[in-house]
């Protein structure tokens, strides 16, 4: 089976990790909650850009995944 783009976990821990790799401020990020978007435009959107990052990194998009979704940032 070769999936180009496969699912990825799009849950609140990588919605927050995104959340403070994106913010300008990582002081204010750090007191605030993410969540992601439950709908399925939003869900398609990140696997679409994670996939796009991942092949401009030439990495796995599993791989771009394990970090958001494992993350220590604070």
């Amino acid at each position: 089976m070769n999936i180009q783009k496969y699912p990825l976990i799009f849950d609140a821990r990588v919605a927050k990790t995104i959340g403070q790799l994106t913010s300008n401020n990582k002081d204010l990020s750090s007191i605030l909650d993410f969540s992601p978007r439950q709908d399925a435009n939003s869900y398609n959107t990140y696997v679409n850009k994670i996939h796009e990052i991942a092949t401009q990194l030439e990495t796995d998009a599993e791989k771009i995944e394990y970090f958001l979704f494992n993350s220590k940032i604070k």
